[in-house]
């Protein structure tokens, strides 16, 4: 007889446990109240979900993520970042970037309408020559000497600072040629005849130029960019060493600026049909020692 009712008490238990999970759970801010359906829970009570269903929720919160609202942050730098992870919170903002050549120097060239910075320790060179060609050598900046040799051969001899070697950038510059920054380049591949040279493209400065690198058939780690500025102007960028962390802020810095004096004759006057003679943000105004104030001729200047 007891074998036969161990099966039974088993069932039973089975049908119990069954209808408890069927049983919606009365719940409480405080608590919940064991109470079977049909009985009045006290004060403040309600009826909830069912055993099953509570269990079957968490069971499920635990292995799903949830979707994450849209959202976003703005962070210092003027990048977002929206909401990520198991539990939404924001993504950390990129750390803020170091500028460092705040202090650096710039060289301002507005002849020719460009800039560029150079490290503390870096030098100026205005070379003896005039031109190379059709070419000429505007500036070479210096930096990263040999210090001992700098001091040996005196600081005030410009040339010490080309017998003392370190590294450098040249500027060269093609004025009044009718060619892109591309074709000069190619030409200058076409001369060099060393299959190994490639020509790629690169952006440079804070005004996104777009330059023709020449690199790969040169001495090690030496290259050439190509660019255009303005009044028929292509900048020829050497560097002796494309590898140096410095080097590539130097070239990250080049940019066009806009000229102080456009030299376009123009109507000194304010009548309407005057106003778009100029560029704009220039202004037609007379200009130098002798104004031609007879014929009300001036030129572009910069507002």
């Amino acid at each position: 007889m007891q074998k036969g009712i161990a099966p039974v008490y088993i069932v039973i238990g089975l049908l119990i446990a069954s209808l408890a999970l069927l049983i919606p759970i009365p719940q409480r801010s405080s608590g919940i109240c064991l109470m079977m359906v049909g009985i009045d829970c006290p004060s403040g009570w309600s009826l909830g979900d069912p055993l099953w269903k509570i269990i079957f929720n968490s069971f499920n919160d635990s292995n799903t993520q949830k979707a994450c609202t849209e959202e976003g942050k703005i962070c210092p730098d003027g990048s977002g970042v929206g909401r990520v992870g198991p539990n939404c919170e924001f993504a950390e903002c990129p750390a803020e970037k170091v500028d460092e050549t705040a202090n650096w120097k710039t060289y301002k060239n507005q002849q020719l309408n460009y800039q560029i910075k150079y490290p503390p320790d870096g030098k100026v060179i205005k070379p003896t020559w005039n031109t190379i060609d059709d070419k000429s050598s505007d500036i070479i900046i210096k930096f990263d000497f040999d210090l001992e040799c700098v001091d040996k051969l005196g600081k005030e001899d410009p040339d010490t600072y080309v017998e003392c070697l370190g590294e450098s950038v040249d500027i060269f510059v093609f004025s009044n040629v009718f060619k892109t920054a591309q074709q000069i380049a190619e030409e200058d591949k076409k001369d060099l005849r060393d299959d190994r040279c490639t020509i790629n493209t690169a952006i440079l400065g804070p005004n996104n130029l777009v330059a023709f690198e020449l690199t790969g058939c040169l001495v090690s780690g030496s290259s050439f960019h190509y660019l255009e500025g303005t009044d028929h102007h292509i900048f020829k960028i050497g560097v002796s060493n494309n590898r140096d962390p410095k080097t590539k802020q130097i070239l990250s810095s080049f940019q066009i600026i806009k000229p102080d004096i456009i030299y376009k004759d123009c109507k000194v006057g304010k009548d309407d049909e005057l106003k778009d003679q100029c560029p704009e943000g220039y202004e037609c105004a007379f200009i130098g020692e002798y104004p031609d104030e007879v014929t009300g001729l001036g030129n572009c200047r910069r507002i």
